[in-house]
């Protein structure tokens, strides 16, 4: 064994014992790793010699020589087979990152790797395929495959990678950072059983990602958030990445779509019908920010069977003295509807709801407001209008359907707070502003008229 200031050299060693039977010799400086390995090595011989442990069930065996450029990778040179079994890669990640299992061969220029099982965190992956190397790239044809993967986890491992990098001087930096330019080209096929971001989950998630050095190129091939069907691109660079994406859905079962997107907060059956156009563009921890577009979403024919918000609006609307209790209970009763719109902007996690209806069989509701996707709050002016409510104007003609000569008559309240425990409270008819009024009688194509709530007390 030799050791100076710059390179540590272990010419030859040969350890035997009841678990390892490995004879090896490297070389480590600040430029190379040069090294031969031929055995078995076991986690419980490794601990008894070295000052840093393994994991208790860790182990490498193969036959394999490598040749690494710390600065130029690409240059590198392995040959041989391995296999490895609980290997923590030492990156100083936030993330932990640990090989469970690896089979691989290395000849000339290529790796076939039969199997790695990696575990990022909570997160993991199953990886097959081949890399290979040339003087400039390398090239990567794999497929990765997931019971499911939370984006969370990329989000950490950037954000601990920039703060190991702020945490350097700018001399360590140089030397240390040589992932910072990895030459990579090829392409990555995904099959995760899900991809989770924050509250949403698609399932399945299916997407090619392509890379040519500068740019990761992913296109979603299948994709379904909460059934809902979620195609288009994402541009991830050294300076952050771009996301223009499509969400659809046609014809589509209203019930399991709801209680996956409320996460069974909220149950309502119907048909229906949603677009949305998203774009984002940003740093990646902070994309969500960025994220704008539009979205328009219907359904009908359907019955309200569990729904917080809408609730406590008839509860509170049953209160006063011009309804008396008439609208339904959902307590009670589940409450069929004719339709459903809402539409409107998305921008950063805030959703500005323009226009929403709902036109169910004793009541019709009207509503605008935002609700915050990342806070999962909601703050929302809405318009109650009971059928029957003024005989003679409203009558028995279905709320939201056309009125000869007449108008719909409502009463204001303010839905705020939890998105699925909200408060709801009376509204002062003059905070219902104009344009709010303007954009639901051009939608309904009638006058809306709105009076203040006359509640027992002031009998």
């Amino acid at each position: 064994l030799t050791k100076t200031l710059d390179e540590l050299s272990v010419h030859e060693i040969s350890i035997k014992d009841r678990d390892t039977d490995v004879t090896a010799n490297v070389m480590l400086n600040k430029k190379t790793i040069d090294m031969a390995f031929k055995g078995i090595l076991a986690s419980s011989t490794f601990n008894t010699i070295f000052a840093h442990p393994m994991s208790s069930d860790s182990s490498l065996k193969g036959d394999f020589r490598a040749h690494i450029l710390l600065k130029d990778p690409k240059q590198s040179r392995v040959e041989g087979v391995m296999d490895g079994k609980n290997l923590s890669i030492p990156l100083g990640l936030t993330v932990p990152l640990i090989v469970r299992n690896i089979t691989l061969e290395a000849k000339d220029e290529n790796f076939i790797i039969k199997t790695a099982q990696i575990k990022a965190g909570e997160q993991e992956l199953t990886l097959t395929g081949t890399i290979s190397t040339s003087p400039s790239w390398f090239t990567v044809d794999m497929d990765l495959t997931s019971d499911g993967f939370d984006w969370e986890t990329v989000e950490n491992i950037v954000r601990g990678t920039k703060i190991a990098k702020d945490s350097k001087d700018s001399k360590d930096s140089k030397e240390a950072g040589f992932l910072e330019n990895f030459p990579l080209k090829g392409t990555l096929r995904m099959q995760l059983g899900y991809l989770k971001y924050r509250q949403f989950k698609w399932e399945p998630f299916h997407a090619d990602v392509s890379l040519d050095g500068k740019t990761i190129h992913i296109r979603s091939k299948k994709a379904a958030l909460c059934g809902i069907s979620t195609t288009g691109d994402m541009d991830i660079t050294a300076g952050g990445a771009e996301i223009d994406v499509a969400l659809s859905a046609k014809n589509l079962e209203l019930e399991p779509t709801i209680l996956c997107i409320s996460d069974k907060k909220v149950d309502v059956t119907g048909i229906f019908d949603m677009k949305a156009d998203l774009k984002a563009k940003g740093k990646l921890d902070t994309i969500a920010k960025s994220l704008n577009g539009s979205f328009s979403v219907s359904a009908k024919k359907g019955k309200i069977f569990k729904s917080q918000s809408l609730d406590k609006t008839l509860d509170l609307v049953n209160e006063t003295e011009n309804v008396k209790g008439k609208l339904p209970d959902l307590n009670k009763t589940m409450i069929d509807y004719r339709a459903f719109t809402a539409s409107g902007k998305i921008k950063e996690h805030m959703v500005d709801v323009e226009q929403a209806t709902l036109d169910a069989s004793t009541f019709g509701i009207l509503a605008q407001g935002q609700v915050d996707l990342y806070n999962q709050t909601v703050d929302l002016n809405a318009l109650v209008a009971p059928v029957n409510f003024a005989q003679g104007i409203v009558g028995k003609i279905p709320v939201l359907g056309h009125l000869m000569g007449g108008s719909i008559v409502s009463i204001p309240v303010k839905i705020r707070g939890n998105l699925s425990d909200p408060e709801v409270t009376f509204l002062s008819p003059s905070a219902i502003g104009s344009a709010f009024l303007g954009i639901m009688e051009r939608t309904l194509k009638l006058p809306i008229t709105i009076i203040e709530p006359v509640l027992p007390a002031k009998k």
